[in-house]
């Protein structure tokens, strides 16, 4: 009853007058409307009807935003409902994390807290790619807790895919994932290192797979790389969305 509350919290605070958040961050929101329009201004994550340039971010979040906007139709609410209930789901998901790990209470407050949170709220209200990045990372983490191999390689590709919504702020919280993995799993040494390997593997291919086939297309055939130099996702991904935000210029 008490997480039926929270959660009915949570979800009034981000669905209510969705709709007057017009169309949030119309950089986003222009790429979306071109996405609706081919399915390869989609699978380049287009900026532009014409496909001359592509949005500066990893497609995924957007992706998720254009499929909404094909079933609903193209409006402001239809673009920012997904963020919206990516902010509930993680809101359930952080209460059985910390419930399982320190008891019913401390779940019950985690979730409260993040329902209430100012900046979640705004972020979930809004055509950002931080819900989805919250939730993708909160999903690799319940699978890590498992302590499993498998469970480990699984939440290495849900790493993988919260790469691709925001390339290089997802793979911060890669080696808190794998530290809870090895504090949980019983595995002995060998297989360990076995699993790990073969989950890194998992997370190089899902997390680059995209960029990779973006580079590898004939630059006539695709859209600029938005805010990159050399018009390469590779670049945009080590330069503009790595060291250009996590390093402080001279």
């Amino acid at each position: 009853m008490a997480l039926a509350i929270v959660l009915l919290i949570a979800a009034t605070l981000r669905l209510w007058r969705l709709e007057d958040n017009g169309f949030g961050t119309a950089y986003y929101a222009a790429g979306v409307r071109s996405m609706l329009q081919g399915l390869g201004l989609f699978f380049y994550n287009a900026f532009d009807p014409a496909g001359f340039i592509s949005l500066d971010k990893p497609p995924v979040a957007f992706w998720i935003q254009t499929a909404f906007a094909g079933l609903l139709g193209y409006s402001g609410w239809a673009i920012h409902l997904p963020q919206a209930l990516a902010g509930i789901v993680s809101v359930w998901l952080i209460h059985r994390l910390v419930r399982r790990a320190f008891g019913v209470p401390a779940g019950l407050a985690a979730a409260l807290l993040l329902a209430l949170s100012p900046i979640a709220v705004a972020a979930d209200r809004s055509n950002n790619t931080d819900s989805w990045l919250v939730l993708f990372l909160l999903l690799a983490a319940m699978l890590a807790l498992r302590g499993r191999g498998l469970a480990l390689a699984a939440s290495m590709v849900l790493l993988g895919i919260a790469f691709n919504v925001k390339m290089m702020a997802a793979l911060v919280c890669g080696p808190a994932l794998l530290a809870a993995w090895l504090l949980t799993t019983t595995l002995d040494w060998r297989r360990r290192l076995g699993w790990m390997a073969a989950s890194g593997a998992a997370l190089i291919v899902v997390s680059l797979s995209w960029a990779a086939a973006f580079d590898l297309t004939p630059k006539d055939r695709r859209p600029y790389a938005g805010s990159s130099h050399d018009n390469s996702m590779l670049e945009l991904i080590v330069m503009h969305n790595a060291l250009e935000r996590f390093v402080r210029p001279e």
